[in-house]
């Protein structure tokens, strides 16, 4: 996932049609999203249904604050080099 990018950045990894786990033999358990999660480097799993609505918006919380932390992590080196270049100083 990080190899394409150009520069890594964090993400969250996000099970869907959690409704169906029940119907399906071959749907994904919680444990093993959480497992595929950091075997991908993720930020964490979250897991929701479109259908039944569970867990749609703990999952757009969770994008969003993954998202919110990266953009206030790269501020900082961005004003941590500015900081070093000596026109700055």
């Amino acid at each position: 996932m990080h190899r394409s990018c150009a520069r890594a950045r964090p993400a969250s990894f996000l099970g869907t049609k959690s409704d169906l786990r029940n119907k399906s033999s071959s749907a994904v358990t919680p444990e093993e999203g959480r497992r595929a999660a950091r075997m991908l480097g993720a930020a964490g799993y979250v897991e929701c249904s479109a259908t039944s609505g569970s867990g749609v918006r703990r999952a757009i919380e969770f994008a969003a604050a993954v998202a919110a932390e990266d953009k206030g992590r790269r501020k900082a080196s961005i004003w941590t080099r500015m900081r070093r270049t000596s026109s700055f100083r």
